[in-house]
């Protein structure tokens, strides 16, 4: 539960390397987390299991590679297509922010220049 208090006699009865309160940082969790473990990586299965699937899985992983290798090209290209929009849909909206700013700026100064001829 979120606000309960410490039940200090079953953290005593607990058996932990290190504690940690909240409020936490979670990047110095996954941290201690990565130390408890050594730094292992996650077994894929119990080792039983990898040894009757291992062919099977990596016949699988290579025709996913297959398969990723030659749709990458279409991706990239759609992807390089979709940021050169992005790039003109950026540079109109820019190119019209300042053109208003300029337009704005040009009818204070004028209005100015304008009083200015006035008072004199």
């Amino acid at each position: 539960m979120p606000f309960e208090p410490v039940d200090e006699i079953r953290l005593a009865s607990l058996v932990y390397t290190r504690l940690i309160t909240k409020p936490f940082d979670s990047e110095k969790v996954a941290i201690l987390v990565k130390q408890a473990l050594g730094e292992s990586e996650e077994p894929v299965g119990l080792p039983e299991e990898i040894e009757e699937e291992s062919s099977a899985l990596s016949i699988q992983r290579q025709a996913i590679r297959l398969k990723y290798q030659e749709i990458l090209p279409s991706i990239r290209s759609i992807i390089m297509e979709e940021m050169v929009s992005l790039e003109r849909e950026l540079e109109k909206r820019i190119s019209a922010s300042l053109k208003n700013e300029l337009k704005s700026w040009l009818k204070a100064r004028l209005s100015r220049l304008e009083g200015k001829d006035e008072n004199e």
